[in-house]
């Protein structure tokens, strides 16, 4: 029963070994999930085709405007439109200033919440090996200790092996499917800022 066990514990080290190099790449997306949206994202921001985006954006929207004022003016020179073509030239005006305007009032609130972020981004542990990304990934799995995962009693049984065994292989593929899925959002997060 001891050879089993100790065989059974050999394969399932050897199983945990390569989840837990899988760990470790999923813990590096996930710090560089991170720097690509907090550290390096104002790098993405101030591209030149993100900018000239939010310019033919702009200037389509003008145009519409444009051909809507042309509209009313029409309607009202040849008293076709009703009392509500006033309603519809300061809804048309407000929405000409606020699309203008857009770039600055989202540069604002991103900037506010980049700043926010930074913060709690500097304020968390993790060393950096270089000086763009911090390992916020050994921050937390050095609280878990996936290391230790795979050290083992020398009478164990066969049941206590395989109990071990699945059990932490379900805690390191738990800890891979979080850090992908937060590293997801980062990255969706940073695509739809630079969006907008």
């Amino acid at each position: 029963d001891f050879k089993i066990a100790a065989c059974f514990n050999g394969i399932a080290q050897l199983l945990l070994t390569i989840l837990s190099k899988v760990v470790w790449l999923a813990g590096y997306i996930f710090n560089e999930a991170i720097a690509l949206s907090i550290v390096k994202f104002k790098a993405f921001a101030i591209l030149p085709f993100v900018q000239s985006s939010w310019e033919i954006s702009r200037d389509l929207a003008n145009i519409s405007f444009i051909f809507i004022l042309l509209y009313i003016a029409i309607s009202t020179v040849l008293q076709l439109g009703s009392s509500d073509t006033k309603k519809l030239l300061s809804m048309v005006i407000t929405i000409a200033i606020l699309v203008n305007f857009s770039a600055v009032f989202t540069k604002i609130a991103i900037d506010a919440s980049n700043i926010l972020t930074l913060t709690f981004y500097n304020n968390i542990g993790g060393t950096s090996a270089n000086s763009q990304a911090k390992d916020i990934s050994k921050s937390f799995l050095d609280h878990t200790s996936p290391a230790t995962w795979l050290t083992s009693g020398p009478d164990e049984t066969v049941t206590s092996v395989l109990a071990r065994a699945l059990g932490r292989a379900i805690l390191m593929v738990v800890t891979i499917f979080a850090m992908l899925s937060v590293s997801i959002l980062f990255i969706i997060r940073t695509l739809v800022l630079l969006i907008l």
